[in-house]
């Protein structure tokens, strides 16, 4: 059982005394708080930490909708090179339709132009220099062909067949040298090698 006291006058005094002693205590902690300034600058440092973190919460809103921005750029941009892959295989289509067949048309031996036919171009082309551009018939497709006789000198083997194919001349045998295809299409072209 816990030791009681019975309320005594002088124990009731003496809390008395002890409470007035708290209540004059608190009295001067409180007369001290207008000489505090850290009440002040208490508030004024909360007023900036809420303006930091509105701040942050303002930069991190605008993060998200950078984020959003980025996502939809990569949709778009993905919608695009899906755009793009059909479109080159409709270009692929409109090749294998179109161009081939005419560019096999234009080959054969029906169509293809006689010494007399070339002749403006191999007088133009005779009397070209060396890095002038050289003229070719028309139609015929100028990528795969050498634009100068510099050009002409300088094709490889596999290049000098294709643009042999390009002019639709006849095909030499697998183990023609390059010579013998360089003077082939020098021969149409109208140019000496």
């Amino acid at each position: 059982m816990a030791n009681t006291q019975q309320p005594t006058t002088q124990n009731i005094s003496q809390a008395f005394h002890n409470t007035a002693n708290g209540y004059q205590d608190l009295r001067t902690e409180v007369d001290r708080i207008p000489n505090m300034p850290v009440f002040d600058q208490g508030t004024q440092i909360t007023q900036i930490l809420q303006q930091l973190l509105n701040g942050q919460q303002e930069l991190q809103n605008g993060q998200q909708e950078l984020w959003g921005q980025i996502r939809e750029l990569q949709i778009g941009q993905q919608e695009l090179q899906d755009q793009v892959g059909h479109i080159l295989d409709h270009v692929g289509e409109l090749q294998n339709q179109w161009v081939f067949p005419i560019l096999v048309w234009y080959r054969s031996s029906t169509h293809s132009l006689t010494r007399q036919q070339r002749l403006p171009m191999m007088l133009y082309n005779a009397s070209a220099s060396n890095r002038a551009p050289l003229c070719y018939p028309a139609g015929i497709p100028v990528n795969n062909l050498p634009a100068t006789r510099d050009d002409l000198i300088d094709f490889t083997g596999p290049q000098l067949q294709v643009a042999a194919e390009v002019l639709g001349l006849p095909a030499l045998p697998c183990n023609a040298l390059i010579g013998q295809r360089r003077a082939q299409i020098a021969e149409y072209i109208g140019v000496s090698v």
